[in-house]
């Protein structure tokens, strides 16, 4: 299951394999994912956002869910959770960030050479966003900043 903001991103999320695309709109956010998962809830969510999509995607968790949060796109920062009420259902919640884990020696030579060698193979395909003038690299990071983008954003010189 996938969630995105406008069709056009839910389309694009079924087209690259996901079962189900919901909107991410977090009035009715809780009920729409449970509704896709047979009132169950998620087994595992990825959460860039931060903030109150966070608390919304804990929210969503099935019984012995676990949510990893790896950004902050809503800008509003992380909020603080509470243990107690995580035990009460046996959730889990993370973090991931890139940076520290580039800091560990040898931590990404396996996995970035697999993801170069797919790549290679053409196995694995990058998905391209839009294209900008390298003089518009102001431009491109308000749209991303906006979420106006999908995909990875090329500056071109």
């Amino acid at each position: 299951m996938a969630t995105a903001s406008t069709p056009a991103k839910r389309e694009l999320a079924l087209e690259l394999g996901a079962d189900v695309a919901v909107d991410n709109n977090l009035d009715g956010y809780v009920d729409r994912v449970r509704a896709a998962t047979d009132g169950r809830g998620a087994d595992i969510v990825l959460d860039p956002a931060g903030g109150q999509a966070m608390l919304a995607g804990i929210d969503c968790l099935a019984d012995f869910g676990r949510l990893i949060n790896y950004g902050n796109a809503a800008r509003t920062g992380r909020p603080a959770v509470d243990p107690s009420s995580l035990a009460q259902r046996n959730l889990s919640v993370g973090g991931f960030w890139l940076v520290p884990a580039l800091r560990r020696p040898g931590m990404y030579v396996h996995p970035l050479t697999a993801m170069l060698e797919l790549t290679a193979e053409k196995k694995l395909h990058p998905l391209a966003g839009a294209e900008y003038p390298l003089e518009e690299a102001r431009r491109s990071h308000e749209d991303l900043l906006a979420r106006r983008s999908t995909g990875k954003l090329i500056l071109k010189p």
